[in-house]
């Protein structure tokens, strides 16, 4: 199954939000389609739904099926893959939703280790992520390794490549959200490769690059798939100073942005753009209107804002 890894997900990948009902908090998939078109325009190779941008720990199991259903119906013209995030604490309910993203012929899914129990060792994760993929033996699998999220922190990617790529034969990669860049290159250059690998941080995009990563998935691509397109051609031409430019200037915007809640900025940035795709679920809390006025104040002065396509009446 690995054979065609690299050149099949290769890309910018957009981590969608989730979209909820304005009034009830509930997901509310009407907003899709909208959502998928502008995505369409971005350009973008494919799309990581349910993740950690969509919110998908804090859905129900029912939700996360009729937000990956509307998603697989809004793209079939465009040709935009999904990936599904499947992963759940309960390993009962991850396979309910693997199985469930197999069924629609999705690209592929992933899942982030089980978080509260977690996994004492290498052997005990393989062992769920073997349980996990045996529902759906014909779906590539990305194990979604971002340690600072999931608390499992004394897990290596190689080391679980190593141990999972005998027993778990759709495991074809990983989203990669962390700084430890020497794990990156050593799964990158796995003998039991090809490994697609995902860089999962925006801001560290052009430095994955430089060691191997072909693929990214990230929040940031919501508005700024072109940009990091560009980062892509620079640096295959030996561009090396334009890249560096195009990731500076990319930059100012996780600078600013990081230091407010994430998920609602992006929601509320979205707002301005005119998708409107609802609150963000509690514990989050939506930005109040001083802080929006404050965030976008902030991102104005800044080059990236051109970008983003906000018009300047609704800024």
């Amino acid at each position: 199954m690995n054979a065609n890894v690299l050149t099949d997900f290769c890309g910018i990948w957009v981590a969608t939000l989730a979209p909820l009902h304005k009034d009830t908090g509930l997901a509310d998939v009407s907003q899709v389609p909208t959502y998928a078109r502008l995505m369409e325009e971005q350009g973008v190779t494919g799309l990581f739904i349910n993740g950690t941008s969509g919110e998908g720990m804090s859905l129900t199991n029912e939700e996360r099926m009729a937000i990956a259903e509307a998603w697989v119906e809004a793209t079939k013209k465009s040709g935009i893959k999904i990936i599904v995030h499947v992963g759940s604490t309960s390993l009962e309910l991850a396979k309910q939703l693997a199985k469930h993203a197999a069924s629609l012929g999705v690209a592929g899914i992933s899942a982030l280790p089980p978080c509260y129990y977690k996994p004492a060792n290498t052997e005990a994760l393989v062992l769920f992520c073997k349980e996990l993929t045996s529902v759906a033996p014909h779906t590539p699998f990305f194990y979604y390794h971002f340690p600072n999220q999931s608390g499992v922190m004394n897990i290596t990617l190689r080391d679980f490549f190593t141990k999972g790529k005998p027993v778990i034969p759709t495991l074809c990669g990983a989203k990669f959200t962390h700084n430890d860049f020497l794990d990156m290159e050593r799964a990158i250059d796995h003998e039991a490769g090809p490994f697609m690998i995902f860089n999962g941080y925006d801001e560290c995009f052009l430095p994955s690059l430089s060691i191997g990563a072909t693929g990214a998935v990230g929040i940031g691509y919501n508005f700024f798939t072109p940009q990091f397109r560009e980062i892509i051609s620079a640096f295959n031409k030996g561009d090396h100073a334009a890249a560096r430019k195009i990731q500076k200037t990319m930059n100012q915007f996780y600078e600013i942005i990081l230091t407010f809640p994430l998920i609602p900025s992006m929601k509320a940035l979205f707002r301005m753009k005119g998708l409107d795709l609802g609150p963000s679920r509690p514990p989050f809390v939506d930005l109040t209107p001083e802080q929006v006025a404050l965030l976008v104040g902030k991102l104005k002065a800044i080059d990236a804002w051109k970008y983003m396509g906000i018009p300047e009446s609704k800024a």
